[in-house]
């Protein structure tokens, strides 16, 4: 299971690191109702990537992989057809990157996300982090590396929680910061807000590139 954790850990990052729902929990933060929203909206992304890794890891079924001391020909095939996913991805933000002579636009949504309360809030969380496709690219990688580790049922799922958990880092970093410092927090979580709103192009463009060339390593050398 020591080689699964490893290969799971910069799947989870790769998650994690999601700058548009970051921007949007910095939003909500901004909200009239923030301590309720903001958690709201954090509890939903938790829950959303859980239910997708449990619907793949049913799919994946770990019982399958078990007679495997390595990755199977199916684990592999889907980390290269990922990774050259990624990679293809990668390539389309780098030739539509800004010519810095604009601002990046900002996307409709923000002008509405602050009148949320906890439940539109949470119903956005889980949205946003089930139906998000590099979101359910990782997690699918996650769930089949986790299935062919062998491992009990409840090991397995235990791993996939705890990848879910990291993945949810991203989102939380300006929650925790927010409840730990409260108003005090407003102007760097704004102005986080707004890098990020700039630079959201470039930062998915690396992390594409990072991950594609991951996996794609990882399926051309047979490593976990």
């Amino acid at each position: 299971m020591g080689d699964a954790a490893e290969a799971l850990l910069p799947l989870a990052v790769g998650a994690a690191i999601s700058p548009l729902p970051i921007v949007a929990m910095i939003l909500l933060l901004g909200a009239p109702r923030a301590r309720a929203s903001g958690p709201a909206f954090a509890a939903g992304w938790l829950v959303g990537l859980c239910a997708v890794a449990a619907l793949a890891l049913a799919v994946a079924d770990g019982r399958d992989y078990s007679a495997h001391s390595g990755p199977t020909t199916t684990v592999r095939v889907i980390k290269g057809c990922l990774g050259a996913l990624f990679l293809w991805r990668a390539a389309q933000l780098w030739r539509r990157r800004p010519d810095g002579r604009h601002p990046a636009p900002q996307p409709t949504w923000m002008a509405t996300i602050q009148s949320f309360g906890p439940r539109r809030s949470a119903r956005l969380g889980a949205l946003v982090a089930a139906a998000n496709p590099k979101n359910l690219s990782l997690t699918v990688t996650a769930a089949a590396v986790v299935a062919q580790s062998g491992v009990s049922g409840l090991t397995q799922a235990g791993a996939l929680a705890v990848y879910a958990l990291l993945g949810t880092v991203g989102i939380l970093t300006p929650l925790v910061a927010y409840l730990a410092l409260g108003e005090r927090a407003r102007a760097p979580l704004d102005e986080w807000r707004r890098w990020m709103v700039a630079h959201n192009g470039p930062v998915m463009m690396v992390l594409f590139l990072l991950l594609g060339a991951l996996l794609l390593g990882k399926a051309i050398g047979g490593g976990r």
